[in-house]
């Protein structure tokens, strides 16, 4: 399986987090990649040019703010095109 996590980490324990899931993936014999969403959302074009429907699973990980995700988080869920078929997703929040 391909296996896409969106993350954004403040202190890096978000991140801390993930590498345990992508170890545990990865000794499972799946791929996973992992991508800081202020690399996508703050290009100089402002274009996501991640294409999830190259994944067969995608994955947010986020800080949890104020009982919310992180205005950047909702920021980059907002900037997001539609997906063209169904994905399997899962959030983890820390």
């Amino acid at each position: 399986m391909k296996i896409l996590i969106n993350y954004f980490t403040g202190s890096g324990n978000t991140l801390r987090v993930l590498k345990e899931f992508v170890r545990e993936f990865e000794n499972k014999g799946h791929s996973v990649e992992l991508i800081q969403i202020e690399n996508q959302l703050y290009k100089p074009d402002k274009k996501i040019d991640v294409n999830f429907d190259d994944y067969d699973l995608i994955g947010i990980g986020y800080p949890v703010h104020a009982f919310n995700a992180p205005e950047i988080m909702l920021d980059w869920a907002r900037s997001l095109s539609p997906l063209s078929n169904t994905k399997r997703a899962f959030i983890i929040n820390t």
